[in-house]
């Protein structure tokens, strides 16, 4: 066994993504509760949307704000919808792509500190290879979106009177606005195809 005077350290890392996958679970449960009062709110109903995927949700989301009358409200509706189906597309690389920790290239000295190394396969007709790092810069840019995307989904939930806003005052989360955000650009990805 090699000795090795350096110490490796996650823990900023590892601090930032999960305040991302919190801020993310929020605003998934935003979308289920918007959904849910926009269909009525009884339990069958909390119940049949409590079982769907992400994508599923807020396609469902998508249909039912075309059903809001208050022109603004469905506007607001369908663009937290759009900012969510890019944000998904975010995590789903993050989550399901996160697969090794790297030394971070610009730490120095004795203490190391380790990034994420996303590296995944995948088929779908062109088998495609995707091996690029995941830095702390990146989750932090990413902990931001989502908690703008929480954020607008509970205000939207208040303007439409479904707001409970508990989990906020929990986490002592800033007052929420109806401001649009700004959605990010689709993940760019290394993308190698190896079949070719």
């Amino acid at each position: 066994m090699i000795d090795d005077p350096h110490s490796y350290d996650l823990t900023e890392f590892a601090r930032e993504f999960t305040w991302s996958i919190l801020f993310w679970n929020s605003a998934e449960v935003h979308a289920r509760s918007l959904l849910h009062g926009l269909l009525g709110g009884k339990a069958p109903i909390v119940g049949l949307v409590a079982d769907l995927g992400s994508r599923s949700l807020i396609e469902a989301l998508r249909s039912a704000a075309r059903g809001v009358e208050d022109h603004q409200i469905r506007e607001h509706l369908l663009h937290y919808t759009t900012g969510f189906s890019r944000l998904n597309e975010y995590r789903n690389l993050y989550v399901h792509g996160l697969t090794a920790v790297t030394i971070d290239p610009s730490s120095h000295g004795m203490v190391r500190k380790l990034q994420g190394q996303i590296m995944t396969l995948r088929g779908k007709g062109r088998l495609r290879a995707v091996n690029q790092p995941l830095t702390t810069v990146d989750v932090l840019t990413f902990k931001d979106w989502c908690l703008k995307l929480s954020s607008y989904g509970e205000a939207i939930k208040m303007a439409l009177g479904l707001s409970d806003d508990t989990f906020r005052k929990m986490l002592e989360m800033p007052e929420p606005s109806l401001e649009r955000p700004e959605w990010p650009a689709p993940p760019n990805l290394q993308i190698h195809y190896i079949q070719d």
